[in-house]
C-alpha cells in the first residue's frame, strides 16, 4: 500500500491508509433547541415512605454548520485518501429520554432509556456521531440500618446502522455493572464497583472506514479508536468535612 499517494506534509498516505487534513476554515456550530418534558413525583404509594420518580423528555436541535469528520477525494484501491473535520450546512438531532425509579426503602429498581436520531438535512443520511438506542435497568437492596447498599445495572445498546457509507457502524453491546456503598457515619461513604463485569468488547460510536466497501476492515479500530475498558474494578472514599465533628 505504501507510496500510493502523498499527504501535504510529505508523508506517504498509503503507509497510513489515509491523510488527516486540518481545516482552518471550520465554522462554529449554531443550534436552535426545542425541548419539552414531564416530571412525576409520588410518595407513599404502596406503603409508608416508598416513592416513585419519573422524568420524560423530548427534544429537537436544528443545527447549522454541524461539524463531522468527512472522507473525500478520489478512491485509491478502495481507500478514501483524505479525512477532515468539515461543516455540514444543515442538520438536526432529535430524541426521547426517559428515567424512572421506584424506591421502597429496603430495595429499589428503575429503568432509563434514550432514542436519538440525527440527520444531514442536505443528503438525508444519518450523522455518524449519533449513539445507538439505549436501555439501562438498575436494581438493588439496602441493609436494615440503611448504611449498606448493593446493586447492579444492566445496559443494553443497539448499534446505529444509519451512518454514512464511509463509516463503520457502532457495535451493539450489553454491559453488567455492580456497585456497593457503605456509610459507617453520616459524612463518610465507602464505595466499590465493578464495571463491564463480563469483560465485553464494544464500540459506542461509528468510526470511519478506510477500505471503501469493506465495513469490516480490521485495521479501523487501530487507526481510529480504542475500545472502552474491559473489566474495571473501582474503589472510592467520600468524606464531607463540613459536617464532621
Amino acid at each position: 500500500m505504501g507510496g500510493q499517494f502523498n499527504c501535504p506534509d510529505g508523508t506517504a498516505g498509503g503507509d497510513n491508509f489515509f491523510c488527516f487534513l486540518p481545516n482552518p476554515n471550520l465554522k462554529p456550530e449554531v443550534g436552535k433547541n426545542k425541548e419539552a418534558g414531564l416530571n412525576l413525583k409520588y410518595d407513599n404509594i404502596f406503603g409508608a415512605n416508598d416513592s416513585f420518580r419519573g422524568k420524560f423528555n423530548v427534544y429537537r436541535s436544528d443545527l447549522e454548520d454541524y461539524i463531522e469528520i468527512t472522507a473525500f477525494g478520489t478512491q485509491i484501491a478502495g481507500l478514501y485518501p483524505f479525512y477532515q473535520y468539515q461543516n455540514i450546512q444543515k442538520a438536526h438531532i432529535q430524541g426521547f429520554e426517559a428515567e424512572t425509579m421506584y424506591d421502597a426503602g429496603a430495595w429499589f429498581t428503575g429503568m432509563s432509556g434514550s432514542i436519538i436520531r440525527g440527520y444531514n438535512d442536505v443528503t438525508n443520511v444519518g450523522l455518524a456521531s449519533i449513539p445507538g438506542d439505549k436501555i439501562t435497568t438498575t436494581g438493588g437492596v439496602r441493609s436494615a440500618d440503611r448504611k449498606a447498599t448493593i446493586g447492579a445495572t444492566v445496559v443494553v445498546v443497539k448499534e446505529n446502522m444509519n451512518v454514512p457509507t464511509t463509516y463503520r457502524p457502532s457495535t451493539a453491546y450489553e454491559l453488567v455493572n455492580l456497585f456497593f456503598n457503605y456509610q459507617p457515619v453520616e459524612d463518610v461513604v465507602l464505595g466499590f464497583g465493578v464495571d463491564n463485569l463480563l469483560n465485553r468488547y464494544y464500540r459506542p460510536y461509528a468510526i470511519p472506514t478506510t477500505q471503501g466497501s469493506d465495513p469490516g476492515a480490521t485495521q479501523n479500530d487501530v487507526l481510529w479508536t480504542s475500545p472502552p475498558p474491559g473489566l474495571v474494578l473501582k474503589g472510592s472514599l467520600r468524606v464531607h468535612f463540613a459536617h464532621m465533628k
